[in-house]
C-alpha cells in the first residue's frame, strides 16, 4: 500500500514538475519587448470640384458598310449606297 501511495506521489510530483516547466518556458525574463511602431495615416486632401462633373459617354459607333458591288456590263456612274 505504501508503494502505491509513493508511486502516486511520485507521478503527481512528476506531472506538477512538467506543468511548472512548461509554464516557466513561456515566462520571458528580461525587459519587455518594444511596442510596435505606430504608423500615422494622414487623410488624403479632398478635392472639391467647382461645378458638378458630368461624364458624357460617346454615342455607340454605327458601322456603315457600303452596299455589295454588283458587276454591271456597261459602265455605270458609281453611287455609294449606305444601309
Amino acid at each position: 500500500m505504501k508503494q502505491v501511495i509513493f508511486l502516486g506521489a511520485l507521478l503527481l510530483g512528476f506531472c506538477v514538475h512538467k506543468a511548472t516547466a512548461q509554464v516557466s518556458v513561456h515566462v520571458r525574463i528580461g525587459p519587455p519587448p518594444p511596442p510596435p511602431p505606430v504608423v500615422v495615416v494622414r487623410p488624403r486632401p479632398v478635392v472639391v470640384a467647382p461645378r458638378p462633373v458630368v461624364v458624357v459617354r460617346p454615342a455607340p459607333v454605327v458601322v456603315v458598310r457600303p452596299a455589295p458591288v454588283v458587276a454591271v456590263a456597261r459602265p455605270v456612274r458609281v453611287v455609294r449606297v449606305y444601309r
